[in-house]
């Protein structure tokens, strides 16, 4: 009796020692295969949050990643004789962990156009996340030689995009892996906020920013160039893909030094260089960054001859 009461006593004990178990092999496995081998992020009320600096990483051991330490998706920043890029915007500059980074736009840029990009980013940057950047680092800008931008309808708005959560934007390694896992992509019991309608907002913070930025002695004759970058559904037909591209070029149309690039203009833009509604590929990547370096030192656009706009081509090869 007492051997068959012991037997009934260690079932449960038995049961939680194998889930235990269970979750300490999948925890291993997590952590080898590199599932949580991403980037982590500062956040402050400043910037918002931005890739932490002086950081690198394998995310599930074949994508690889590294940030400087200006935060920069670069090696270490040492601008020289050659001619320096500072790329600059959100997600779509900055790939994401599904990239390894030498398939990202900087280093493709890079590639295509020779001398050094240095690009910075953070995933859903608005403008004024990036106008901030450049507002705390100003010596940087005094040692490059051209600005980059890659702005979509939803950047230009006055909200400030500020940390939400760790899914999207996590702070520190999680302590463990396995849950911090579930709860990122099954569980959602904390969901992070939605991004913000930029329909919703004024746009005047940012522009008396944008407008001083372009005043600093370090920015004068530099050129800058605006890349119109459009979402998949933007491109479904050529009306909403107008009306897209005249959002972006009608608020910044009173910056007369501005340069735009518009790759859906391009004949090798398509719905195929995209790997969700608004990312890019590797081949994305690979041709945007040959539409950029195609069109660097263009002249600044003349929206006097440019009446008819979103309907002229304004940039297109």
């Amino acid at each position: 009796m007492a051997a068959v009461m012991k037997k009934a006593w260690m079932r449960p004990l038995r049961g939680t020692a194998g889930l235990l178990a269970i979750g300490l092999i999948l925890e291993a496995a997590v952590r080898i295969c590199g599932a949580i081998d991403f980037p982590i992020y500062e956040t402050d009320t400043s910037i918002g949050y931005i890739p932490s600096a002086n950081q690198s990483g394998s995310f599930l051991r074949k994508n690889e990643w590294h940030f400087n330490e200006l935060n920069m998706g670069a090696d270490s920043f040492t601008p020289g004789p050659w001619v320096d890029t500072l790329l600059i915007g959100d997600s779509v500059v900055l790939g994401g962990n599904p990239i390894t980074q030498e398939d990202r736009l900087g280093a493709a840029l890079q590639r295509a156009a020779g001398g050094r990009v240095w690009p910075i980013s953070a995933g859903s940057w608005a403008i004024r996340n990036e106008l901030t950047y450049l507002r705390t680092h100003r010596a940087v800008i005094a040692k490059i030689d051209r600005i980059v931008f890659v702005i979509n309808s939803g950047d230009l708005h006055d909200r400030k995009s500020q940390w939400t959560c760790d899914a999207n934007h996590p702070r520190k390694k999680p302590t463990v892996a396995l849950w911090y896992l579930l709860e990122k992509y099954f569980l959602h019991l904390k969901e992070c906020a939605p991004p913000l309608d930029a329909a919703e907002h004024q746009s005047v913070i940012w522009r008396q920013e944008f407008e001083a930025s372009m005043r600093w002695p370090e920015t004068l004759g530099k050129p800058i160039y605006v890349v119109v970058h459009l979402a998949v559904n933007e491109l479904s037909a050529p009306s909403t893909q107008a009306s897209a591209e005249a959002t972006i070029l009608k608020s910044l149309k009173d910056y007369k030094n501005l340069r735009f690039i518009i790759p859906s203009h391009s004949k090798k833009w398509g719905q195929h260089l995209y790997r969700d509604a608004i990312h890019l590929n590797t081949d994305g990547n690979r041709v945007l960054a040959d539409i950029i370096q195609a069109h660097l030192n263009t002249p600044p656009l003349n929206f006097k001859h440019a009446a008819n706009y979103p309907t002229t081509r304004l940039i297109a090869r």
